[in-house]
């Protein structure tokens, strides 16, 4: 029989003693720490067996690194608060990877979100351009969505080109190289 519980149990309001399980209790065990069994109350001693037993751990193990008999292990075994804390620790274990598997679902779901928004907004843009087209009577450029015509329009080789699309093009060209534009009666200055 094991001694009453102290040490790992809280007080409740009607003065029943509760247990609460400690959940770094197997990890040590596993590192090995150096616990013994004796040094473990009733409860806790079946939360270790469960949760080593759990882990893979043969009886023998179990007793190896808890430093007790083979016998105690298997009688702890059989008690029926070890059955309990195997059972918690394996829903415990299954209500995890399912909130695994639901995260890995939401971060899924968000990207997805996140890509029809931004496909919603190129839509929404090309609309909208399509009805100023429409308006004007003059169709937008395709790249930057400036109306062609007027002087936005020029025409090289036979072929209908945009000066707004020309002007950005130069633009990244020479914040590439780091130019400096050189409008007409200014100086430019060499850095």
């Amino acid at each position: 029989m094991c001694p009453p519980l102290v040490g790992s149990v809280s007080q409740v309001a009607d003065d029943r003693v509760r247990w609460v399980p400690d959940e770094q209790l197997i990890p040590s065990v596993l590192a090995g720490s150096g616990r013994r069994m004796s040094e473990l109350e009733c409860s806790d001693r079946s939360w270790v067996v469960a949760g080593l037993t759990l882990a893979g751990l043969t009886a023998e193990d179990i007793a190896d690194r808890l430093g007790c008999s083979l016998r105690l292990v298997r009688s702890i075994r059989a008690e029926d608060m070890t059955r309990v804390c195997s059972s918690m620790q394996q829903e415990s274990a299954a209500f995890a990877g399912e909130m695994r598997m639901l995260r890995a679902e939401v971060v899924s779901k968000s990207r997805q979100v996140v890509a029809l928004s931004v496909e919603l907004e190129r839509t929404k843009g090309k609309l909208d351009r399509l009805i100023d087209a429409h308006i004007t009577g003059s169709r937008p450029c395709g790249k930057c969505g400036t109306p062609m015509q007027g002087y936005n329009l020029y025409e090289h080789g036979g072929k209908q080109f945009c000066r707004e699309c020309h002007r950005r093009r130069q633009q990244q060209y020479r914040d590439s190289r780091g130019l400096v534009p050189v409008l007409p009666g200014v100086v430019a200055l060499s850095m």
